[in-house]
């Protein structure tokens, strides 16, 4: 194996082959040549990394690839088509487990750890252990209660235990479990994480966080975008195959029944409410669930727009509001109602 001498931050020998360099903390280095260096034995920290280029001057930064075809990445950070970028749900912490009573344990150590789990199914790795010893349950039947923090993005969690390593899994949604002897699934447990927040790839991409903001660093809504946004397809709220007929026959923006958008210095419009009433054929008054604002109001029978003059009635009151129907709608129509609710 060839030496390769190190000058501060500079590498002077370009005949690194076979030559294993652990960067660690390094944040920046300067490699004398031009060309890239295949840097599939470095361990960077972790980092699966494939080429990294220097291209120009001593001024020009460097360019890291992973898992691309290039041996001269073109921008700062390059990954493959095969690679994915992955923001990490964290696995549980703060996990404690002490012995209580009502159970069936007997006497001896019990070890635990915790997983969290998302709305995907994905899985953290494991807690960090923890044990805690039964002396005399014979005397005092004994349990085992495990706590622990809430982690952010975690919809359920998975306790195992109870041997060393884990053999067996109980599934919660709350923060804490107590084993009180019962048999668990049978399972070891994971010490990799496939929970993501955040996950970037060249197939399916998401996005799992409170809030996403657009042009604002602090959104308040699930997709939050300050300026103006501009599609070239269709914006699908929720599929539903009337909906073009009963809101805009010629757009590509369709809305689920309830869903709402705010109007600036007007209300928030509701989008095909279905108002309270029996469609029986004779019934002729339905309720809307919010106050509209009188005279912005759509309604529907069967996707035909009704006239306020000769079809039906808006009366607003407080909290609600009431159509009446000139003619009662036939049996088992499809009674639809987009208004703008006074807030």
């Amino acid at each position: 194996m060839s030496e390769t001498q190190i000058h501060g931050n500079r590498i002077q020998d370009r005949s690194i082959a076979n030559t294993k360099l652990v960067l660690g903390t390094i944040t920046s280095a300067e490699i004398s040549s031009s060309a890239a260096i295949d840097v599939s034995k470095l361990d960077l920290t972790q980092a699966d990394a494939r080429w990294i280029s220097k291209i120009g001057n001593d001024k020009t930064p460097y360019k890291l690839g992973v898992l691309t075809t290039s041996q001269v990445p073109q921008e700062a950070l390059t990954i493959g088509s095969t690679g994915n970028i992955g923001f990490e749900i964290s696995y549980p912490s703060g996990v404690t487990a002490s012995a209580t009573t009502g159970g069936t344990l007997v006497a001896g150590t019990y070890t635990y750890r915790v997983v969290a789990v998302d709305s995907l199914g994905n899985i953290t790795k494991g807690s960090i252990p923890v044990s805690v010893t039964l002396t005399n349950p014979s005397l005092v039947p004994e349990s085992v209660l495990i706590s622990w923090s809430t982690v952010t993005g975690a919809t359920s969690y998975r306790i195992y235990g109870r041997s060393d390593p884990q053999n067996q899994y109980w599934t919660t949604s709350s923060l804490t479990y107590t084993d009180t002897g019962t048999t668990g699934t049978s399972g070891t447990t994971p010490e990799s994480t496939n929970a993501y927040f955040i996950k970037i790839s060249s197939n399916n991409s998401y996005f799992y966080v409170d809030n996403f903001g657009i042009g604002t660093k602090t959104p308040t809504y699930k997709l939050h975008v300050v300026g103006t946004g501009y599609f070239t397809g269709k914006v699908i709220y929720q599929t539903y195959p009337e909906i073009e007929t009963y809101i805009a026959p010629t757009t590509d923006v369709q809305f689920a029944p309830k869903r709402y958008v705010d109007v600036a210095g007007i209300g928030r419009l509701v989008v095909r409410e279905i108002p309270t009433g029996p469609i029986d054929g004779t019934n002729t008054s339905f309720t809307l669930a919010y106050e509209p604002v009188n005279g912005q109001e759509s309604v529907f029978v069967n996707g035909t727009l009704m006239d306020p003059t000769e079809d039906y009635v808006l009366v607003p009151s407080t909290g609600t509001g009431t159509i009446t129907f000139t003619y009662a709608p036939p049996e088992g129509a499809k009674v639809r109602v987009t208004y703008i609710k006074v807030i």
